[in-house]
């Protein structure tokens, strides 16, 4: 690549800046070899070592690494301290634009959690590795979630989510349709079922509801950072789309063996540090999406004291017979 050259490509969501300087990076590697996979820890330190000196400027208002603002989400500047497994951070920002060994994705995954049940499930949402990089299409069946049994609060009772699907998917950046930007590593997506082929498991872009994007956390913690519409299909009748996105992420918490769910508050989420010229009509958005949401749903408040007051910085659901309320 000449001096001085930038690589242009659409980034939408956060950590825009880091993640079009590893394509950059990413890029120069191919040119060197077409054929360029990251296959080692040793690879990972590489491409580190190629942005470390830029990471100071990247993202200054909402960074990957050393967030100070972003109370919820474990940092990976903790991963990239640890002497081999420096890079190990950066492996949801590449999984999409090389190809990857699975050990590194699942040494990634290993530094939030030792407890093989919920590695296995976390695999669920890997892909196969050999250019699929989305994961399993039934998410819901592999995860023994009855979506016909799964009831929400709604404008006017209840709703059912009777006729959708779940599929998982990995990797920060657009899926594979490219009808959602995701900000969070892993990814649910719901989908409605087509009554006339109602055994079909590819993903249909035409049918395609909402996506929900997560973070691990230590201790078995799910942080829900993405609740957004695809505009293909629509949710039932009388849904709160937030209240379908939390309400999703519990269950499959639940059915991961998580020990809790927790999710923004409208005022602390990430996205209002990325557009503070538009923070007022996203708070809104936002309160709907999360704040409302979840006390709609049950979940109990976050808060840290604030200027003599407490703030809610977020909020949480604990599961799995640890204080869980029942899911109806």
């Amino acid at each position: 690549m000449a001096k001085g050259e930038r690589l242009e490509i659409k980034c939408e969501g956060r950590f825009r800046e880091l993640r079009v300087g590893l394509a950059e990076v990413v890029q120069l590697l191919k040119s060197d070899d077409p054929d360029y996979s990251v296959v080692t820890r040793r690879d990972l330190s590489t491409i580190f070592d190629l942005v470390e000196t830029d990471l100071p400027r990247f993202d200054i208002r909402d960074p990957y690494y050393e967030n100070k603002f972003d109370a919820l989400r474990t940092d990976p500047v903790t991963l990239r301290k640890e002497g081999e497994l420096r890079g190990v951070g950066l492996v949801p920002l590449l999984f999409r634009d090389v190809q990857m060994n699975r050990a590194l994705v699942d040494t990634y995954a290993r530094r939030f959690t030792d407890d093989d049940r919920l590695l296995d499930k976390l695999g669920l949402f890997f892909g196969d590795m050999a250019g699929n990089f989305e994961g399993v299409e039934r998410l819901d069946l592999e995860l023994g979630i009855d979506m016909g049994k799964v009831q929400l609060p709604g404008h006017e009772g209840d709703v059912r989510l009777a006729g959708y699907k779940l599929a998982a998917g990995f990797g920060i950046g657009k899926n594979a349709h490219g009808t959602l930007a995701y900000d969070a590593p892993f990814h649910i997506e719901v989908y409605k079922i087509d009554l006339a082929q109602p055994k079909l498991t590819e993903r249909d872009p035409a049918r395609s509801v909402l996506g929900i994007g997560f973070w691990l956390n230590p201790n078995k913690q799910m942080l829900v950072g993405q609740v957004q519409s695809m505009r293909g299909e629509r949710l039932p009748e009388g849904s709160y789309m937030g209240v379908v996105g939390l309400g999703i992420a519990e269950r499959v918490a639940r059915a991961m063996g998580m020990k809790e769910v927790v999710t923004y508050s409208a005022q602390r989420h990430p996205i209002l540090r990325m557009y503070p010229e538009s923070s007022a009509r996203f708070e809104a958005d936002m309160r709907a999406y999360y704040n409302n949401s979840a006390s709609k749903l049950g979940w109990e408040a976050i808060t840290i004291p604030h200027a003599g007051n407490p703030t809610v910085i977020g909020y949480r659901r604990v599961l799995n017979g640890n204080g869980a309320h029942s899911s109806r």
